[in-house]
């Protein structure tokens, strides 16, 4: 069952890999949005908001891992 999970979170962390190299090179990338660079204060500070909820995301699901597998044995 393990060796699923393990699977599951590979096959997502290839996805996003594959996802992220297909936006570097697109032709709308390489063009670039000029709106992109005056609005620089809305973009940090909707990327620092997703990293923050991110994180708590990972702190709940290690905190979760820590109690259900950890503690229980």
């Amino acid at each position: 069952m393990t060796w699923l999970l393990y699977t599951l979170v590979f096959v997502i962390m290839g996805i996003a890999v594959v996802g992220t190299i297909l936006v570097g090179v697109s032709q709308a990338n390489r063009e670039g949005n000029p709106s992109y660079f005056k609005k620089t204060k809305a973009n940090i500070t909707r990327l620092t908001l997703f990293y923050i909820l991110c994180f708590g995301a990972a702190v709940i699901a290690l905190i979760a891992y820590i109690v259900h597998y950890v503690w229980t044995k």
